[in-house]
Parts: structure tokens; sequence; C-alpha cells
């Protein structure tokens, strides 16, 4: 069997409204429901989803469809659909296991509340070793396909670091032309 390996892609943005809001949506997270769950501190992933959560809309509204709709226009696309999204916060000796997202084409990282370099790894499957990623700062965006496998390293600082994840589609792409 031969196995072609093509370089894996990432992108990393950045959100204009981060300062303006950060303050906000922390505070909302702080009053959101929450659960512990595979190292994770803190992280609504499995709450149910029928409960609300307060900083979803400002979060949706304000800071992640004006990403993706960026992210659409530079990459060809027409429309796109966010399934899901969940906040996650790691304190001092947590982290979160190696994973995949199944049943979406991107995976998404917000970067809310970052106060050291612990970003996400993500591996490279065919050489065992971790893709470097250039330099992240918060109110960083992380977009890689979801079916990468990827972690949280542990936490080692005393400051808390809080990200919001998402997994998302770009539905439709605009015509290519000029292709060689």
């Amino acid at each position: 069997m031969k196995i072609f390996h093509l370089p894996n892609i990432y992108v990393i943005g950045k959100s204009e409204k981060h300062l303006e809001i950060k303050k906000q949506l922390l505070n909302l997270i702080d009053t959101s429901p929450y659960v512990s769950f595979n190292g994770v501190s803190k992280t609504d992933y499995n709450v149910d989803s029928k409960i609300t959560r307060p900083y979803a809309d400002l979060f949706f509204f304000e800071i992640l469809k004006p990403f993706i709709e960026q992210f659409c226009v530079t990459f060809n696309g027409q429309s796109f659909e966010v399934y899901n999204f969940w906040f996650q916060q790691y304190h001092q000796g947590s982290s979160m296991r190696w994973h995949v997202h199944p049943k979406s084409n991107y995976t998404g990282v917000y970067y809310l509340e970052y106060p050291h370099d612990i970003k996400t790894e993500i591996l490279d499957l065919k050489t065992k070793k971790i893709i470097p990623l250039e330099t992240i700062t918060e109110g960083d965006f992380l977009i890689f396909p979801s079916n990468l496998v990827h972690r949280a390293p542990t936490n080692t600082e005393k400051e808390r670091k809080t990200i919001i994840s998402f997994n998302f589609d770009i539905l439709e792409y605009n015509e290519f032309t000029n292709i060689r």
C-alpha cells in the first residue's frame, strides 16, 4: 500500500472585537452551567443543549459569525453551518486528551483567555510528531480539519486558560476559476 502524505492545513485568524467583549464573555461564561469532563476543569460540552448558555448569542453574533464569513470569502465558500460550540476552562493541572471531532469538516478554537503559550497541539499521524504551529495569542482563532488528532496540553501555569471551541462546514463553494 502506498500512503501519500499531504501537509496538514491550519488557519490562524484574529477577532477584531476581542478586547471589546472579552470581559463580558468571561462574565457570561462564569454564569453558564458547566461540568468537569475528561480532565477539563469547566466545560459546557456535555451540558443539556436545551439549557440556556448566557454567552452563546454574544459569542456567535459578535465573534464567530463575522470570522467564519471572512473565512468563507478567503476560501471561496458561499455558505456555512456551525454545528455547535462550547467553552472549556483549564485551571493549573488540567488538560484534554488526544481526540478528533466527528461529523464536521472544520474545528475551531477561539482563545478567549490565554495568558501563556499553551496552545492546541495537532498530531501528524505519519511522523508521530506534534505539528509546529505559528504563534497564537489571545483573541486568535485556530481552524483545522476536524479529523486531525489534537489535544490541549496540561496547563502548567497558575493562570486559567479559556477557549471556545466549535465545529462547522462550508456548505457551498463559488465556482473556481483559473485553476491550473
